[in-house]
């Protein structure tokens, strides 16, 4: 008998003995309560209050808008300052306290500024101007000197271009000048009462006149009036096979300038 429970129990040792009677319970009640204390110290967490955000956020923002203010503080005094300048005349020199100096500065704080870049086409379109009075003056220097200025601000031009190749051709043309005698223009005041007198002005314009049709020349007419100017353009007009093309400038004494590249004189000699 004894063997036979020695046995028995050898064949069901590896089964587990059956849970005290309660220890189920006792588990899950553990279980629930831990559960209600970890809920608990969420909700405490979630509802205790929490610290106050750092403000250097509000701080950074603070610095960016405070230089903006000052920039455009500063671009409207440039502003200012740079149509003092062009009011003066002070395009790019004295550069300290140039136009060009001033807007180029406003470009620095403002990139694309509408007015500064406005400021600096003035400037060029200033400079051109200048250029082409001089070279009708026949001041190659002060028109090139204009030019080169108006470069340094925009090098890319087709208006700075244009003007430059008309100063090169300008350089190229040979000039004839015919002052006008006294006993002409005193013609002119006569009203043509001395038929004989009449002949001989008319004379002495077609002579002009077959010069430019033969040299192909541009002509301007210096006179002391504005009168006198069309009278000069008339009698010459008469005279030419084409169409006379002529610009006319009030100054003293009453000339006749023939503009024309020497090559076309040469041809016309052959």
């Amino acid at each position: 008998m004894h063997a036979y429970l020695k046995h028995r129990f050898r064949g069901n040792a590896s089964l587990q003995a059956p849970p005290p009677r309660g220890c189920g319970v006792g588990l899950f009640i553990g279980l629930l309560i831990t559960l209600a204390h970890l809920s608990g110290c969420a909700y405490i967490t979630s509802n205790a209050p929490q610290p106050e955000a750092p403000e250097a956020h509000s701080e950074a923002v603070a610095e960016p808008l405070s230089n903006s203010r000052r920039d455009s503080a500063a671009v409207q005094d440039l502003l200012a300052l740079a149509q003092e300048a062009l009011a003066a005349q002070r395009l790019t020199t004295p550069s300290a306290t140039s136009a060009f100096t001033y807007f180029s500065r406003i470009l620095d704080l403002a990139p694309g500024h509408p007015l500064a870049r406005a400021g600096l086409e003035q400037i060029v379109e200033q400079y051109i101007a200048w250029a082409l009075t001089a070279i009708a003056e026949r001041r190659y220097s002060d028109a090139t000197r204009f030019l080169e200025r108006a470069a340094l601000i925009h090098p890319k031009s087709p208006d700075i271009a244009a003007t430059a190749e008309q100063l090169r051709e300008k350089r190229q043309q040979a000039v004839m000048t015919e002052v006008v005698p006294t006993w002409v223009k005193e013609a002119r005041k006569s009203n043509q009462s001395n038929p004989n007198m009449n002949e001989l002005v008319s004379d002495y314009f077609l002579q002009i006149s077959n010069k430019i049709d033969d040299l192909n020349a541009k002509v301007t007419l210096f006179s002391r009036s504005d009168a006198e100017g069309r009278w000069l353009y008339q009698q010459l007009n008469q005279g030419t096979k084409t169409r006379l093309r002529a610009s006319l400038r009030i100054d003293r004494p009453t000339r006749i300038e023939l503009h024309f590249l020497p090559e076309e004189r040469i041809l016309s000699a052959q």
